[in-house]
């Protein structure tokens, strides 16, 4: 697929969610026409008081169907405040404030449109809360027809 981006073309684009609120989950949809190639996916994540440790997970679904799914190294467990950094680079992601938690997706992880990028939580309470989430990639738009 990586043929089919014209090189030197693209841009880097940022694209920010808002939090859904306690004990949801976070998700963006890539828009039509459009393909991604993944950079980094930033989320601040505080769990409650109550339950079982949290395991988060960033999952990628097309037209429904789970093609990937990427998780991070360390539990969260009861009233703790957590960044969740994904990052294609390999390298050192260096956390101002909070814990950080690195996760760790393909350095070429070409994304074609329509692709729906999600957290997964295991054992969810409802207390639970994302922040505003941080998606970067770097982005090519298809030609009209």
């Amino acid at each position: 697929m990586a043929e089919m981006i014209p090189p030197d073309q693209g841009r880097i684009v940022l694209i920010t969610t808002t939090s859904a609120g306690g004990g949801f989950e976070i998700s963006t949809n890539q828009p039509a026409r459009v393909r991604w190639r993944f950079i980094n996916f930033n989320v601040e994540f505080t769990a409650d008081a109550t339950g079982a440790n949290r395991e988060m997970y960033l999952r990628f679904l097309v037209g429904g169907v789970e093609v990937a799914r990427f998780g991070a190294r360390n539990i969260v467990t009861v009233n703790q405040n957590r960044i969740m950094n994904y990052s294609n680079s390999g390298g050192d992601v260096i956390s101002t404030s909070g814990t950080l938690n690195p996760g760790f997706v393909p350095g070429d992880f070409l994304l074609n449109n329509e692709t729906v990028i999600e957290t997964i939580t295991q054992n969810m309470q409802v207390g639970d809360l994302f922040g505003d989430s941080k998606l970067l990639v770097e982005e090519w738009i298809e030609p009209l027809v």
